[in-house]
Protein backbone atom coordinates (compact mmCIF):
# COMPACT_ATOMS: atom_id res chain seq x y z
CA UNK A 1 0.00 0.00 0.00
CA UNK A 2 1.81 3.56 -1.08
CA UNK A 3 1.64 5.84 1.91
CA UNK A 4 0.78 8.76 -0.67
CA UNK A 5 -2.55 10.35 0.36
CA UNK A 6 -4.23 12.16 -2.60
CA UNK A 7 -4.58 16.09 -2.04
CA UNK A 8 -7.00 17.19 0.12
CA UNK A 9 -9.80 19.61 -1.30
CA UNK A 10 -11.82 22.02 0.44
CA UNK A 11 -14.81 24.22 -1.27
CA UNK A 12 -15.53 27.57 -1.28
CA UNK A 13 -18.96 28.61 -1.95
CA UNK A 14 -19.94 32.79 -2.35
CA UNK A 15 -21.25 35.10 -4.70
CA UNK A 16 -18.62 37.66 -4.14
CA UNK A 17 -15.20 36.64 -6.33
CA UNK A 18 -13.21 39.32 -3.96
CA UNK A 19 -14.32 37.22 -0.51
CA UNK A 20 -13.38 34.21 -2.27
CA UNK A 21 -9.85 35.17 -3.30
CA UNK A 22 -9.73 36.76 0.69
CA UNK A 23 -10.62 33.28 2.00
CA UNK A 24 -8.25 31.23 -0.47
CA UNK A 25 -5.45 33.69 -0.14
CA UNK A 26 -6.09 33.29 3.74
CA UNK A 27 -5.71 29.05 3.80
CA UNK A 28 -2.05 29.54 1.89
CA UNK A 29 0.14 27.06 3.78
CA UNK A 30 -2.24 24.30 4.51
CA UNK A 31 -1.43 21.72 1.31
CA UNK A 32 -4.84 21.60 0.00
CA UNK A 33 -6.75 22.33 -3.38
CA UNK A 34 -8.90 25.23 -2.96
CA UNK A 35 -11.75 24.78 -5.26
CA UNK A 36 -14.45 27.69 -5.32
CA UNK A 37 -18.24 28.92 -6.93
CA UNK A 38 -20.19 31.19 -6.78
CA UNK A 39 -23.64 30.10 -5.91
CA UNK A 40 -25.34 27.00 -4.50
CA UNK A 41 -26.07 25.18 -7.96
CA UNK A 42 -22.30 25.25 -8.89
CA UNK A 43 -21.22 23.74 -5.62
CA UNK A 44 -23.72 21.18 -5.98
CA UNK A 45 -21.99 20.55 -9.19
CA UNK A 46 -18.30 20.34 -7.27
CA UNK A 47 -19.85 17.89 -4.66
CA UNK A 48 -21.01 15.71 -7.51
CA UNK A 49 -17.57 15.49 -8.99
CA UNK A 50 -15.60 15.48 -5.96
CA UNK A 51 -14.91 14.50 -2.10
CA UNK A 52 -14.35 17.45 0.34
CA UNK A 53 -12.88 17.75 3.67
CA UNK A 54 -15.33 20.56 4.81
CA UNK A 55 -17.58 23.61 3.12
CA UNK A 56 -17.25 27.26 3.36
CA UNK A 57 -20.57 28.20 2.71
CA UNK A 58 -21.98 31.86 2.81
CA UNK A 59 -24.73 32.55 4.29
CA UNK A 60 -26.31 35.52 2.15
CA UNK A 61 -26.35 34.20 -1.38
CA UNK A 62 -28.90 35.02 -4.23
CA UNK A 63 -31.28 32.44 -5.85
CA UNK A 64 -29.94 29.85 -3.32
CA UNK A 65 -28.55 30.78 0.28
CA UNK A 66 -26.79 28.55 2.36
CA UNK A 67 -29.27 27.21 4.45
CA UNK A 68 -30.83 25.97 1.04
CA UNK A 69 -27.65 24.91 -0.53
CA UNK A 70 -26.28 23.13 2.94
CA UNK A 71 -29.95 21.39 3.22
CA UNK A 72 -29.30 20.11 -0.39
CA UNK A 73 -25.64 18.98 0.45
CA UNK A 74 -27.35 16.92 3.03
CA UNK A 75 -29.84 15.17 0.30
CA UNK A 76 -26.86 13.57 -1.23
CA UNK A 77 -25.82 10.00 0.99
CA UNK A 78 -22.52 10.90 -0.08
CA UNK A 79 -22.06 14.60 1.41
CA UNK A 80 -24.65 14.13 4.24
CA UNK A 81 -21.83 13.87 7.29
CA UNK A 82 -19.99 17.10 5.03
CA UNK A 83 -18.55 19.36 7.70
CA UNK A 84 -20.23 23.09 6.65
CA UNK A 85 -19.09 26.34 7.97
CA UNK A 86 -21.23 29.10 7.50
CA UNK A 87 -19.68 32.82 6.93
CA UNK A 88 -21.77 35.29 7.82
CA UNK A 89 -21.65 39.41 8.87
CA UNK A 90 -24.79 39.11 10.28
CA UNK A 91 -25.73 37.92 13.96
CA UNK A 92 -28.59 35.17 13.92
CA UNK A 93 -30.65 34.22 16.48
CA UNK A 94 -30.49 31.22 18.15
CA UNK A 95 -33.12 29.63 16.32
CA UNK A 96 -31.69 30.31 12.76
CA UNK A 97 -28.76 29.04 14.62
CA UNK A 98 -30.30 26.11 15.69
CA UNK A 99 -31.27 25.68 11.81
CA UNK A 100 -27.81 25.54 10.67
CA UNK A 101 -27.01 22.97 12.83
CA UNK A 102 -29.69 20.82 12.01
CA UNK A 103 -28.30 21.63 8.46
CA UNK A 104 -24.87 19.90 9.36
CA UNK A 105 -23.28 23.28 10.40
CA UNK A 106 -20.71 22.42 12.26
CA UNK A 107 -19.60 26.40 13.15
CA UNK A 108 -20.11 29.83 12.26
CA UNK A 109 -17.78 32.51 11.59
CA UNK A 110 -18.56 36.20 11.34
CA UNK A 111 -17.13 38.16 8.48
CA UNK A 112 -14.66 39.61 8.02
CA UNK A 113 -12.77 36.86 8.40
CA UNK A 114 -9.72 36.58 11.21
CA UNK A 115 -7.10 34.51 9.05
CA UNK A 116 -5.84 32.79 12.21
CA UNK A 117 -9.35 31.80 13.47
CA UNK A 118 -10.41 30.03 9.14
CA UNK A 119 -6.92 29.15 9.30
CA UNK A 120 -7.34 26.93 12.58
CA UNK A 121 -10.52 25.94 12.18
CA UNK A 122 -9.93 24.43 8.38
CA UNK A 123 -6.83 22.85 9.32
CA UNK A 124 -8.70 20.55 11.92
CA UNK A 125 -11.40 19.45 9.73
CA UNK A 126 -8.44 18.99 6.91
CA UNK A 127 -6.50 16.78 9.24
CA UNK A 128 -9.72 14.78 10.41
CA UNK A 129 -10.27 13.92 6.61
CA UNK A 130 -6.86 12.99 5.67
CA UNK A 131 -6.73 10.73 9.27
CA UNK A 132 -9.96 9.03 8.19
CA UNK A 133 -8.35 8.69 4.27
CA UNK A 134 -5.45 6.80 6.10
CA UNK A 135 -8.08 4.69 8.18
CA UNK A 136 -10.26 3.93 4.85
CA UNK A 137 -7.22 3.23 2.93
CA UNK A 138 -6.04 1.43 5.78
CA UNK A 139 -9.42 -0.73 6.07
CA UNK A 140 -9.29 -1.41 2.60
CA UNK A 141 -5.80 -2.49 2.06
CA UNK A 142 -6.53 -4.89 5.04
CA UNK A 143 -10.04 -5.86 3.64
CA UNK A 144 -7.60 -6.50 0.40
CA UNK A 145 -4.99 -8.49 2.41
CA UNK A 146 -8.05 -10.56 4.20
CA UNK A 147 -9.58 -11.84 1.13
CA UNK A 148 -5.74 -12.58 -0.42
CA UNK A 149 -5.72 -14.56 2.69
CA UNK A 150 -8.77 -16.12 2.43
CA UNK A 151 -8.41 -16.85 -1.06
CA UNK A 152 -5.04 -18.82 -0.16
CA UNK A 153 -6.77 -20.58 2.85
CA UNK A 154 -8.97 -22.13 0.39
CA UNK A 155 -6.46 -22.94 -2.09
CA UNK A 156 -4.06 -24.50 0.82
CA UNK A 157 -7.41 -26.24 1.79
CA UNK A 158 -8.43 -28.02 -1.82
CA UNK A 159 -4.81 -28.50 -1.77
CA UNK A 160 -4.91 -30.55 2.03
CA UNK A 161 -8.49 -32.20 1.27
CA UNK A 162 -6.66 -33.70 -2.46
CA UNK A 163 -3.48 -34.54 -0.62
CA UNK A 164 -5.42 -36.15 2.25
CA UNK A 165 -7.70 -38.12 -0.57
CA UNK A 166 -4.90 -39.05 -2.12
CA UNK A 167 -3.37 -40.46 0.97
CA UNK A 168 -6.33 -42.40 2.14
CA UNK A 169 -6.05 -43.89 -1.15
CA UNK A 170 -2.77 -45.11 -1.09
CA UNK A 171 -3.53 -45.57 2.27
CA UNK A 172 -6.24 -48.27 1.22
CA UNK A 173 -4.82 -49.38 -1.83
CA UNK A 174 -1.69 -50.60 0.53
CA UNK A 175 -4.00 -51.95 3.37
CA UNK A 176 -5.38 -53.98 0.59
CA UNK A 177 -2.16 -54.83 -0.25
CA UNK A 178 -0.96 -55.68 3.38
CA UNK A 179 -4.07 -57.68 4.26
CA UNK A 180 -4.01 -59.73 1.07
CA UNK A 181 -0.55 -60.92 0.38
CA UNK A 182 -0.36 -64.20 0.21
CA UNK A 183 3.02 -64.80 2.15
CA UNK A 184 3.60 -62.96 6.00
CA UNK A 185 4.36 -59.55 6.26
CA UNK A 186 4.66 -57.21 9.35
CA UNK A 187 6.19 -53.75 10.62
CA UNK A 188 8.44 -53.52 13.22
CA UNK A 189 10.24 -50.63 14.95
CA UNK A 190 14.04 -50.59 14.99
CA UNK A 191 13.96 -53.04 17.56
CA UNK A 192 11.88 -55.06 15.90
CA UNK A 193 9.00 -54.62 17.63
CA UNK A 194 5.84 -55.34 16.10
CA UNK A 195 3.87 -52.66 15.06
CA UNK A 196 1.52 -54.28 12.30
CA UNK A 197 1.01 -57.98 11.01
CA UNK A 198 -1.38 -59.02 8.18
CA UNK A 199 -4.12 -62.23 8.30
CA UNK A 200 -1.07 -64.82 6.02
CA UNK A 201 1.81 -64.03 8.94
CA UNK A 202 -0.97 -64.75 11.41
CA UNK A 203 -1.71 -67.81 10.43
CA UNK A 204 1.65 -68.92 9.72
CA UNK A 205 2.57 -68.61 13.59
CA UNK A 206 -0.84 -69.70 14.88
CA UNK A 207 -0.96 -65.76 16.88
CA UNK A 208 -3.34 -63.43 16.54
CA UNK A 209 -2.40 -59.63 15.08
CA UNK A 210 -3.44 -58.49 18.92
CA UNK A 211 -1.07 -61.35 20.14
CA UNK A 212 2.13 -60.35 17.78
CA UNK A 213 1.54 -56.20 18.22
CA UNK A 214 4.08 -54.89 20.74
CA UNK A 215 5.52 -57.90 20.80
CA UNK A 216 9.26 -58.57 20.29
CA UNK A 217 10.27 -60.66 17.27
CA UNK A 218 12.18 -63.31 19.22
CA UNK A 219 8.74 -64.53 20.44
CA UNK A 220 8.31 -66.50 17.24
CA UNK A 221 12.00 -67.28 16.47
CA UNK A 222 13.50 -70.41 17.69
CA UNK A 223 15.53 -70.02 20.71
CA UNK A 224 18.61 -71.20 18.67
CA UNK A 225 18.33 -68.10 16.34
CA UNK A 226 17.99 -65.49 18.85
CA UNK A 227 22.20 -64.38 18.70
CA UNK A 228 21.51 -64.08 15.07
CA UNK A 229 19.20 -60.90 15.70
CA UNK A 230 21.90 -58.42 16.20
CA UNK A 231 23.80 -59.24 13.59
CA UNK A 232 21.07 -58.73 11.08
CA UNK A 233 20.27 -55.77 12.82
CA UNK A 234 23.49 -54.59 11.61
CA UNK A 235 23.44 -56.03 8.59
CA UNK A 236 19.97 -54.07 7.64
CA UNK A 237 21.51 -50.66 7.92
CA UNK A 238 24.68 -51.46 5.32
CA UNK A 239 22.60 -53.86 2.80
CA UNK A 240 18.63 -53.03 2.37
CA UNK A 241 16.82 -55.40 2.34
CA UNK A 242 18.19 -57.91 3.88
CA UNK A 243 17.63 -61.35 3.08
CA UNK A 244 17.98 -64.76 5.52
CA UNK A 245 16.42 -68.36 6.43
CA UNK A 246 15.21 -67.89 9.98
CA UNK A 247 14.05 -71.17 11.49
CA UNK A 248 10.39 -69.84 13.24
CA UNK A 249 8.56 -71.20 16.25
CA UNK A 250 4.50 -71.27 16.17
CA UNK A 251 2.58 -70.69 19.05
CA UNK A 252 1.98 -74.75 19.38
CA UNK A 253 5.90 -75.18 19.50
CA UNK A 254 6.09 -76.49 16.43
CA UNK A 255 9.65 -75.04 14.59
CA UNK A 256 9.36 -74.44 10.44
CA UNK A 257 11.87 -72.84 8.18
CA UNK A 258 11.47 -69.47 6.24
CA UNK A 259 12.79 -66.96 4.17
CA UNK A 260 13.02 -63.28 5.77
CA UNK A 261 13.61 -60.12 3.52
CA UNK A 262 14.05 -57.22 5.76
CA UNK A 263 14.05 -53.50 4.68
CA UNK A 264 14.88 -50.34 6.22
CA UNK A 265 12.00 -47.94 5.15
CA UNK A 266 12.28 -44.39 5.52
CA UNK A 267 10.53 -43.62 8.52
CA UNK A 268 13.35 -45.88 10.77
CA UNK A 269 10.88 -48.95 11.17
CA UNK A 270 11.47 -51.96 9.29
CA UNK A 271 9.27 -54.02 6.46
CA UNK A 272 9.28 -57.41 6.95
CA UNK A 273 8.37 -60.06 4.17
CA UNK A 274 8.07 -63.88 5.38
CA UNK A 275 7.96 -66.58 3.13
CA UNK A 276 7.15 -70.28 4.90
CA UNK A 277 9.57 -72.89 3.50
CA UNK A 278 7.60 -75.62 4.77
CA UNK A 279 6.62 -76.85 1.65
CA UNK A 280 9.34 -75.78 -0.94
CA UNK A 281 11.48 -77.68 1.64
CA UNK A 282 9.23 -80.83 1.46
CA UNK A 283 9.11 -81.10 -2.31
CA UNK A 284 12.86 -80.58 -2.15
CA UNK A 285 12.88 -83.44 0.36
CA UNK A 286 10.20 -85.66 -2.19
CA UNK A 287 12.61 -84.44 -5.07
CA UNK A 288 15.89 -85.69 -3.40
CA UNK A 289 14.64 -88.98 -2.62
CA UNK A 290 12.69 -89.34 -5.71
CA UNK A 291 16.30 -88.86 -7.24
CA UNK A 292 18.11 -91.15 -4.97
CA UNK A 293 15.86 -93.76 -5.54
CA UNK A 294 16.01 -93.26 -9.21
CA UNK A 295 20.02 -93.67 -8.72
CA UNK A 296 19.84 -96.79 -6.60
CA UNK A 297 17.47 -98.47 -9.79
CA UNK A 298 20.29 -97.73 -12.52
CA UNK A 299 22.52 -99.21 -10.45
CA UNK A 300 20.46 -102.40 -10.20
CA UNK A 301 19.62 -102.46 -13.90
CA UNK A 302 23.20 -101.76 -15.04
CA UNK A 303 24.43 -104.79 -12.68
CA UNK A 304 22.04 -106.99 -14.58
CA UNK A 305 23.18 -106.27 -17.98
CA UNK A 306 26.66 -106.71 -17.29
CA UNK A 307 25.61 -109.57 -15.97
CA UNK A 308 24.05 -111.04 -19.00
CA UNK A 309 27.33 -110.07 -20.77
CA UNK A 310 29.31 -111.70 -18.68
CA UNK A 311 27.10 -115.32 -18.89
CA UNK A 312 27.00 -114.74 -22.95
CA UNK A 313 30.75 -114.43 -22.67
CA UNK A 314 30.84 -117.49 -20.69
CA UNK A 315 28.65 -119.30 -22.36
CA UNK A 316 30.60 -118.99 -25.95
CA UNK A 317 33.88 -120.00 -24.03
CA UNK A 318 32.27 -123.55 -23.48
CA UNK A 319 31.23 -124.30 -26.75
CA UNK A 320 34.68 -122.68 -28.49
CA UNK A 321 36.05 -125.90 -26.13
CA UNK A 322 33.59 -128.36 -27.71
CA UNK A 323 34.65 -126.90 -31.16
CA UNK A 324 31.34 -125.46 -31.78
CA UNK A 325 30.81 -122.19 -33.45
CA UNK A 326 29.59 -119.29 -30.79
CA UNK A 327 26.31 -118.92 -30.42
CA UNK A 328 26.25 -115.41 -29.79
CA UNK A 329 27.93 -112.84 -31.97
CA UNK A 330 28.38 -109.81 -29.84
CA UNK A 331 27.98 -110.61 -26.35
CA UNK A 332 29.59 -107.01 -25.28
CA UNK A 333 26.48 -105.51 -26.96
Amino acid sequence: MSDAIPPVSILIVDDNPAKLFALAATLEGLDIEIITATSGTEALRQLIARDFAVVLLDVNMPIMNGFETAEMIRLRPRSEHLPILFITSEQFSDDARLKGYDLGAVDYILSPVLPQVIHSKVSVFVELYRLRRQSERYADEVARKNRLIANHNALLEEQVKARTAKLRENEARYRTLFEYAPYGVAIADPRIHCLDANAALCQMVGYSRDDLIGHHASEILDPKEIPNIAPALTAIKAQSPYQREWRLRRKDGSAFLAEASMTLMPDGNLLLMILDLTERKQIEDDIRDQLDELLRWQAVTLGRENRIQQIKTEVNELLAKQGQPPRYANPAS
